[in-house]
């Protein structure tokens, strides 16, 4: 028998690597992920191929031997092996949220996965699945999904806790949405809202890919639906809010208060949100995304709660 041919590589796809005597058996290197395995190896007398699952790449491949050739030309990817075994493509989400033979089994503890496809339409199919998309760059977008999810329940009625201060405010809420404003008039709030909450933020990921996304998405069919509320005192915006309603939840994705008061407005516009998802658009759940301090303080029941990720999807899914 002859010794083994011992492999490392960086990525790899479907390689021949050729030049190699009859092989029995390969021995890869001990530091290779289990997920980046062969799935499938076959032989001939002066070659060896290897197939793995993850598709869409090519790989770079190195052995102990001489005279080694590879089929493919080696491509170096700018993803290190933990943000590239949690790549999340087309071809990996399903009916169900990711999943996929080759990931699943990879995916179901993890808080954060990522995509490097810019594709609207995908980033709509995430949406749909309860899931969301954070640029980190032009060519890598993080999707949290975080085992517990932090929601308000809006059904039956949450018991707001309001403040005397609050009640006194004089600001004008104020809702922009397709059917209040029309496709193009929305759009275009769409991105001066966005724009500005990026400024105000200094934000890395509402940028432009996110914002032109966002609005190309905007229209009387689509499965999400866009909101954007606003607490205004005469023409000046005091602080916002901007979300998307799929069947009966609604997600929150980004807000900001530009002016801080005695008043709590960025508290006071979330308690009108609430009011108007649960009374206008008859939202059940109302997704807030990782837990924050703030929003501990809107009610004084437990309907805002941690919910685990499992129930959240059949919640989401309802």
């Amino acid at each position: 028998m002859n010794e083994p041919l011992h492999v490392t590589f960086e990525t790899f796809n479907s390689c021949m690597i050729l030049g190699a005597s009859r092989v029995d058996h390969i021995a890869m290197s001990p530091d290779i992920p289990p997920e980046f395995l062969p799935v499938a190896t076959q032989y001939t007398s002066d070659s060896v191929s290897l197939s793995f699952l993850i598709p869409g790449f090519e790989y770079r491949v190195t052995t102990d031997r001489a005279l080694v050739r590879i089929k493919c030309p080696p491509s170096r990817i700018p993803y290190p092996f933990h943000i590239l075994r949690l790549l999340v493509r087309p071809e990996h989400v399903g009916k169900e949220p990711l999943v996929s033979s080759a990931f699943s089994s990879y995916l179901v503890d993890e808080d954060y996965l990522f995509t490097d496809c810019p594709d609207a339409q995908f980033w709509l199919h995430l949406y749909c699945l309860g899931l969301f998309t954070l640029p980190l760059s032009d060519n890598l977008i993080g999707i949290p999904n975080p085992r517990e999810k932090f929601c308000l329940q809006l059904d039956p009625s949450p018991s707001w806790k309001w403040t005397r201060k609050m009640r006194k405010a004089t600001y004008k809420f104020v809702v922009d949405s397709v059917d209040s404003i029309g496709i193009e008039a929305l759009s275009l709030s769409m991105g001066r809202i966005l724009e500005k909450i990026a400024m105000h933020y200094s934000s890395t990921w509402v940028n432009e890919l996110f914002i032109r996304n966002t609005v190309s998405l905007i229209s009387a069919d689509c499965p999400v639906q866009y909101y954007i509320f606003k607490l205004m005192d005469g023409e000046e915006l005091v602080a916002v809010s901007v979300g998307y309603k799929y069947k009966d939840s609604f997600m929150d994705f980004t807000a900001a208060t530009f002016r801080r008061d005695k008043c709590s407005p960025g508290k006071l516009l979330m308690f009108n949100e609430g009011i108007f998802l649960r009374e206008k658009l008859h939202v059940k759940l109302w997704y807030l995304g990782f837990k924050l301090p703030y929003m501990t303080d809107l009610v004084t029941d437990d309907s805002a709660k941690n919910i685990p990720r499992e129930t959240f999807q059949k919640l989401w899914n309802t």
